[in-house]
This record gives C-alpha cells, sequence and structure tokens, in this order.
C-alpha cells in the first residue's frame, strides 16, 4: 500500500512539474550524423524507439521489424525482466534495451522516453483489474506517455487503439455495452490533446501465431462440451479480421512517412466473413467437425455457458484474468464496419495478408489429432470461409 501511495505521489508531482523534467531530453544532433553500417539489424539507422508494451502479443513483432531494419528499441516493462527479456534476440549487441517503469510514475515513463525521437504505445488490458482498469491503461496511461514524449521533444508518436471506436453501438450483453471500446475511444482523445500530432492505428480483430483471438475460439474455456454458442448464431456478425505482422509493418512504416504524423489509419483484413463462417472454419481446421459432434450453436440456447462466463468473470473466486468475459463477448458480437474518410493501413505500403494464407498452419498445434502423421492427400481440402462483401 504503501508503495502505490508514493507512485500517485510521484506521478502528480511530475505531472504538475513539467519544467524539472526538461532538460537533458534528446541530445541536439542529428539523426543522419550518427548513422551507422550498410543496414540490417547489425546497424544503426540514427532512429532509437521506445516500444510501450513491447512484450505483448502485437509487440514482439513491431519490435522485431524495427530491429531488423537498424532501429535501436527501448522496451520498458513493469513486472519480471525475465518475461520479456527473449526479446533481446532480435537486435544486434546493444541495440535492444530495458527499462523498469510504473504506468503511473511520470519520472520512470519520462526515463523510457528521453533518449528516444519515436515513441510507440502498444499497452492494453483485455481485462480489468484491482490495480488496473480499462480507464488507467487506455486512458490516463495513454495521456502520461504522450505527455511525456511531448515534454522530452520526442518527435513522432503512434499510438494504437482499436476498430469501431467511433460508432454508436446497440449492447448485445452488457446493459452499457462495450466499456472496452469507450476507454480506447477516450485514450485516443487523451493522446491527441497531449501529443496532436500522434498517429492512431486501430485494428480490427488481430489474428497469429499464439494469438488471442483465433486460437480463443480453440480453447475449452470458449467452448460448452461440443458446441461453441455464438450471440444469433453468429448469422449477423461480420468481420474482418488482420494480420499480426500487417499491422506491425504499418506501425514501423507510420515512423518514416511524412504524411502519418495527425493522421488515423484502420487496419482492416482484405476479406469480409460473417463469425459464424469464421467459427466454422476454424473447428473443421482444428478437426473438430459436425460429423463428429461439434457445431456452432445460438447463444440463447446455452444458459450454462453464460453461468460458467459469470463465474469466470469473477477474479476473487477462480482467476485474475479470466479468459472468457462478458466484455469479451460483448466485443464479439460488433461488426467491422470502417469509419468513412479515415485512411487504411494500405496507405502505408502495407499488402494485406488473408485468413485463409495464414490459419491453417498457425493453428496446427490445436488439431485433434495433432500427433497423427498424416499422408499426403489423406484428408480432403479444407471447404474456405465463405466471403461476403466488404462494406
Amino acid at each position: 500500500m504503501k508503495t502505490n501511495v508514493n507512485l500517485v505521489q510521484n506521478w502528480k508531482r511530475f505531472a504538475t512539474n513539467s519544467a524539472a523534467l526538461r532538460p537533458q531530453a534528446f541530445p541536439d544532433v542529428a539523426a543522419k550524423a550518427v548513422k551507422r553500417g550498410s543496414g540490417g539489424r547489425s546497424s544503426f539507422n540514427g532512429q532509437v524507439v521506445t516500444v510501450f508494451g513491447g512484450g505483448g502479443f502485437l509487440g514482439r513483432y513491431v519490435i522485431n521489424k524495427l530491429a531488423k531494419s537498424g532501429s535501436q528499441v527501448i522496451i520498458p516493462f513493469r513486472g519480471d525482466f525475465y518475461e520479456c527479456f527473449h526479446l533481446k534476440t532480435c537486435g544486434d549487441l546493444g541495440q535492444i534495451l530495458f527499462r523498469h517503469f510504473h504506468l503511473k510514475d511520470a519520472e520512470s515513463v519520462y526515463n523510457c522516453v528521453k533518449y528516444s525521437n519515436a515513441v510507440v504505445n502498444l499497452i492494453g488490458k483485455d481485462s480489468e483489474t484491482n490495480n488496473f482498469r480499462f480507464g488507467d491503461v487506455h486512458v490516463d496511461g495513454a495521456r502520461l506517455i504522450a505527455r511525456m514524449a511531448r515534454e522530452a521533444g520526442v518527435q513522432r508518436v503512434v499510438h494504437v487503439s482499436a476498430a469501431n471506436v467511433e460508432r454508436e453501438l446497440e449492447p448485445q450483453l452488457l446493459w452499457k455495452g462495450s466499456q472496452w471500446l469507450r476507454s480506447k475511444r477516450a485514450g485516443e482523445k487523451a493522446v491527441r490533446e497531449e501529443f496532436p500530432m500522434a498517429t492512431v492505428i486501430r485494428p480490427t480483430d488481430v489474428h497469429g501465431m499464439d494469438d488471442n483471438w483465433s486460437q480463443y475460439f480453440c480453447s475449452w474455456q470458449r467452448r460448452m462440451l461440443w458446441r461453441v454458442p455464438l450471440i444469433n448464431g453468429g448469422f449477423q456478425t461480420q468481420k474482418q479480421p488482420v494480420y499480426v505482422s500487417d499491422v506491425a509493418q504499418a506501425l514501423v512504416n507510420a515512423l518514416t512517412d511524412d504524411e502519418a504524423p495527425g493522421q488515423t489509419y484502420e487496419a482492416f483484413g482484405p476479406r469480409r466473413y460473417t463469425m459464424r463462417a469464421l467459427v466454422d472454419y476454424l473447428q473443421r481446421i482444428i478437426q473438430k467437425t459436425p460429423e463428429d459432434g461439434f457445431h456452432v450453436s445460438n447463444m440463447r440456447w446455452a444458459p450454462l455457458f453464460l453461468v460458467r462466463v459469470w463465474l469466470m468473470s469473477h477474479p476473487q473466486w477462480l482467476h485474475k484474468y479470466p479468459h472468457v468475459s462478458f466484455e469479451k463477448l460483448e466485443r464479439e458480437a460488433i461488426s467491422d464496419i470502417r469509419t468513412k474518410g479515415v485512411k487504411s493501413i494500405e496507405e502505408l505500403g502495407v499488402a494485406l495478408t488473408t485468413v485463409e494464407e495464414k490459419w491453417e498452419f498457425n493453428l496446427m498445434h490445436w488439431k485433434r489429432m495433432s500427433y497423427y502423421g498424416e499422408e499426403v492427400g489423406e484428408f480432403p481440402e479444407l471447404e474456405k470461409p465463405q466471403q461476403i462483401p466488404i462494406v
């Protein structure tokens, strides 16, 4: 308790006394003057980037791409160093650096950005805890990072938000709708207030190797025995999932694109499907087919599943970070719709990757008979999910 009080006091003191933070910012040396090498991981391209949330799913892809281009990367971490130290192999010796910080301590945040000329904020939460609510991370934390970046003289800030944040959505399971999306919307506004020229990236559901979306539907927690319950059977929800490497490439390109500062980009996948079609396709990949008794159902007829979600949503009972929650189910039922007038990440030079190109390989270890060495042509080729027109 004493530690938390001290952190809050530090946060307030440094937030109000910005003059104390201003000295010793990034040295007045042109980035081009310190470039070394011919390019690649063993070079330094003059760019020093602080990546908040680098230990997460998207962060590992962003850091790898930055290091591959010769950037020096600073990775702030809050917990155990050994949870993110594997990222050191992304770059050459001395190119990947780590620094401890706390999201409610302004001094520690400033120390992570004061020698950088670019900052990327990937920090986000899927579930709330007693220490960090959605607003603490998506709004207050994002505001603090943007403010400290401005105080330190950082040239570029890229903030990751979410698709559908500008829409007025009708609640599906929760009386007030998705609190997660509301906090993401407020976070965008907070970042713009502190750093008006920040670049905002809004991805849809992100899929990839060991992701938290496609493999979420493979787990037993999301299934009720042999059924995967979806709101309205998944027929009324339309999704455009985007590949994680495409989002990471957009973030990296936004750091050097001359038109990116102050812009908002949406990261949508190249193809559109119903939620029903995607989950059916996923179940066929992992060999849980209707012929074996597995199928997708309407959540209306799965009351026991909702009871289990309610139990799992109480961290003091079962788990601090529930795998399935009503907040996640609420977001499942939201269709992806582009915002008029907002640019796509394709304008950042990104070539989009389809679901069909990646899922069969990325979900291979979830197969029902993953231990079985099948012969070529033993099983019929999977039927691809039916696409629907993009809106």
